[in-house]
């Protein structure tokens, strides 16, 4: 009688094991076993009856170089940046084939140490995927928030000369004459660079011929307004 009520028992344990729930939310892959196949699930011969991806909200691995980690540490010493370790930053990412970075997201992990052979750190953010576009696996370009919004010069790069090593803009002195002046370059914002530091708002500078420039060289300047490039359509007819 008792072997009986083992064997029920038994036969009631092996049934409660052929309904399994994920742990997690997502969308499940193809089954690799058929309904009603026997499968074990001891942990050295597991068998796979599928895989589940989260896709909302989805997570972006993405691997920064060491001098930018040495950057945004020193803005966050500085004061000019809360640390990535205690803020949530906005991040944007583009995906293959689009010009603009309008997936946006928040920053919410950053490895504690640098890999030592390829010399970066990873870093992670989430994005809440609400229309299902990003799948795991994919690849994209990720922009991370470096500092606050403050004023800055934008110029046209064509009014940016070399002087050996250094960057140079030839600006205008009260008499006239042209002399070339350092500058610490930013990035392309709308098309137009910009000028951290070595030049003043005040200041007069020349945008075309260059080639034809030498210091203490007087010229007779022609206010012009910088025009904002346009846009170039990168997408191909079809």
């Amino acid at each position: 009688m008792r072997s009986a009520e083992a064997d029920v028992h038994q036969a009631e344990l092996n049934l409660g094991y052929t309904r399994i729930t994920a742990p997690i939310a997502g969308r499940a892959s193809a089954r690799f076993v058929s309904v009603g196949n026997l499968v074990s699930g001891d942990s050295a011969q597991a068998q796979t009856l599928t895989t589940i991806a989260t896709l909302r909200p989805i997570r972006f691995i993405f691997d920064a170089d060491e001098a930018a980690y040495l950057r945004y540490v020193r803005l966050a010493q500085a004061g000019e940046r809360p640390s990535g370790r205690t803020v949530q930053h906005p991040v944007l990412v583009q995906l293959q084939g689009e010009n603009d970075y309008s997936h946006k997201g928040n920053l919410d992990f950053v490895d504690n140490r640098i890999d030592p052979q390829t010399g970066s750190i990873r870093g992670r953010a989430v994005l809440q995927n609400d229309d299902l576009l990003l799948l795991p696996g994919m690849f994209g370009r990720l922009r991370l928030l470096g500092r606050p919004k403050y004023d800055a010069i934008l110029i046209p790069d064509e009014a940016i000369g070399t002087d050996q090593s250094q960057r140079v803009v030839f600006v205008v002195q009260p008499d006239q004459s042209i002399q070339p002046q350092p500058v610490t370059l930013g990035p392309i914002i709308d098309g137009l660079r910009v000028v951290r530091t070595g030049l003043k708002p005040d200041q007069k500078i020349v945008i075309n011929g260059l080639m034809r420039l030498r210091p203490g060289l007087s010229v007779e300047p022609q206010e012009t307004q910088i025009a904002q490039p346009k846009p170039v359509d990168t997408r191909k007819a079809g």
